[in-house]
């Protein structure tokens, strides 16, 4: 009988010791791809100054494959402004926005599959005051450990010419901003309703680091050029830009760049066009920030 419970013991201690190892060995590695889009037309109506909203055949979609979830929203080209992103567990899409006419527009979706899987998180936000001009202004956050991969096209309807900003704060935070001048407010007799729709992806990485592109857009010279990761993988990107517009001002121009490109060149370089600073020969100065980083066994 003593013999028995010293078997039985020591067979209770292997199984204890060995279910961790066994739990370790389920750990999935996170596979990332990039899926790119068929280029699609999609038509714009140029919206009033006062502004309706984003017409429902205007929207461009980015889908993942079966079994995928998305981090982060690419554009292999684009002829107009693209705006009001969306992105969850159902995928992601964009509105195109700007002069009336014919979009083309061509996405891509980074996916993953395995490993942690994401979580979404997100707001709206109306108008707010800041002491410069009035904006709709957030902070999205994720928890300890995991980095912030935001919507980098989250503007909603805005009257025109105010500073954007969509772009990491840090490593789990997301920060938002889409001014709106004063002068715009007051040409409208204060009739704004704006909106913004900051959305984020958390998931848990490692090596967190970003690297920028900067460059001066004016009326006949685009910016362009690459930037590569220099540890880990792309895993999502930001943007800030001098002017954003997804309506005219009231002299019927546009105050944009538009990003025509942000594409996903491998796994760790991204390729960036802005073009179209309209209404400003001396330029108009543009900064995209790409986040890199590795994703770990979950």
């Amino acid at each position: 009988m003593r013999m028995h419970k010293v078997v039985l013991a020591s067979l209770c201690g292997l199984l204890a010791w060995a279910a961790p190892a066994d739990a370790q060995s389920r750990k999935t590695t996170p596979q990332i791809k990039v899926v790119t889009s068929k280029t699609v037309s999609t038509p714009v109506k140029e919206p009033s100054a006062f502004g309706e909203t984003f017409e429902e055949r205007s929207l461009v979609r980015a889908r993942c494959s079966r079994g995928q979830l998305p981090l982060a929203l690419g554009i292999a080209s684009a002829t107009h402004p693209l705006a009001s992103q969306d992105l969850g567990t159902a995928g992601m899409s964009v509105y195109a926005s700007g002069p009336a006419g014919t979009a083309r527009t061509r996405l891509q979706a980074l996916c993953v599959r395995g490993g942690r899987a994401p979580t979404y998180t997100g707001r709206s936000v109306r108008l707010g005051a800041t002491g410069q001009g009035t904006a709709v202004k957030a902070t999205v956050s994720c928890r300890t450990g995991q980095v912030a991969l935001g919507a980098a096209l989250a503007h909603g309807h805005a009257p025109a010419f105010g500073s954007y900003m969509s772009a990491p704060d840090g490593t789990r935070r997301w920060e938002y901003v889409a001014q709106i001048p004063e002068s715009v407010v007051a040409q409208l007799g204060g009739n704004v309703s704006s909106l913004g729709y900051p959305r984020v992806a958390c998931v848990r990485a490692t090596g967190v680091s970003t690297v920028e592109f900067r460059g001066v857009v004016t009326p006949s010279m685009p910016a362009e050029g690459t930037v590569t990761c220099r540890r880990g993988r792309v895993l999502g990107w930001g943007v800030q830009l001098p002017r954003h517009a997804t309506r005219p001002a009231g002299d019927g121009s546009w105050a944009i760049p538009t990003i025509e490109r942000a594409r996903f060149d491998g796994a760790r370089a991204m390729s960036f066009r802005f073009n179209g600073a309209s209404g400003d020969p001396s330029g108009a100065q543009v900064r995209a920030v790409v986040i890199c980083g590795t994703l770990p066994k979950g």
